[in-house]
């Protein structure tokens, strides 16, 4: 197996552990009209939250956001600075003015056919000890 295959199974693994600990998913998106009452863009909002038995303190990753077809549409980094306690969790909102996220909302139900990976770079837990992406 090349060095390369080695890094990335590792990275996964480590991400997937992570995963395990801060959850991170779609919420819902709201569409940002003008005001003649034209789609200009969405407001996303994320639902995050402390799966672990511990608390958490920080974590920051990137959220990657598909179409049905999975189609990459971009992604947005993501920040969370305050203590988690195991079991809670949080929301937060970010405005997207991609036309590609406007066009993907469904023109019946009204819903946004996007889903969403959370890929976190780092966790800190309030007791010191951090996971993160790095290989050790």
């Amino acid at each position: 197996m090349s060095h390369l295959i080695e890094v990335e199974k590792s990275l996964e693994t480590r991400q997937s552990e992570m995963r395990k600990a801060v959850s991170v998913s779609l919420a819902k998106a709201v569409p940002i009209k003008d005001d003649s009452g034209y789609a200009t863009g969405e407001l996303i909002a994320l639902t995050y939250k402390n799966e672990s038995s511990r608390n958490v303190r920080a974590f920051e990753g990137y959220v990657e956001y598909f179409d049905v077809l999975g189609n990459d549409l971009g992604k947005s980094s993501l920040q969370v600075l305050r203590q988690l306690k195991p079991e809670e969790s949080g929301e937060l909102a970010e405005k997207h003015f991609e036309l590609r996220l406007i066009m993907l909302r469904d023109k019946q139900s009204g819903d946004l056919r996007v889903t969403v990976t959370w890929n976190p770079e780092k966790i800190v837990f309030e007791d010191g000890t951090v996971m993160d992406t790095s290989a050790h």
